[in-house]
């Protein structure tokens, strides 16, 4: 109980703290989302963390906006910086890995993706969505034809 009041607060915190430093509650919850010893709370806060990450990085403006400073997040520009590629990873157990990630559009969408890769066979041969997608950490974007 605990550990779920102690997220609820960081979520309030990301509200609260946003006006000043809009980064600081994000840089706390990916930390916790990393480091936590209970999978829960890890998980909690990785899921407070994209949702705090779809409000933020909703508006055009922060298209630009340097993340860089979250630990456990890996951004990516295609060369064409046609979007913003958003990816990390919550450790369960036993190796085991539940990966979240976005994908931030100039215009100030922002698009969650869905990990299905448990489901997928053959994944390389798959055309993927959003809602379908293979989640891992990704560390570099190629253009291909």
């Amino acid at each position: 109980m605990k550990k779920y009041l102690l997220l609820l607060l960081c979520a309030s915190a990301v509200h609260t703290a946003g006006a000043q430093n809009p980064l600081k509650p994000l840089v706390e919850l990916g930390i916790t989302a990393r480091d936590d010893k209970d999978y829960q709370v890890r998980l909690a806060a990785s899921e407070v963390l994209r949702d705090s990450l779809v409000a933020l990085l909703s508006q055009p403006v922060h298209f630009t906006l340097s993340i860089d400073s979250i630990e456990n997040l890996s951004v990516l520009y295609p060369s064409d910086s046609a979007f913003r590629m958003i990816t990390w990873q919550v450790y369960e157990h036993d190796d085991g890995y539940k990966q979240f990630g976005l994908i931030q559009m100039p215009d100030g969408s922002v698009h969650q993706l869905n990990d299905a890769s448990d489901d997928m066979r053959d994944p390389e041969l798959l055309e993927l969505s959003k809602d379908q997608w293979y989640g891992a950490i990704y560390y570099q974007i190629y253009a291909f034809k």
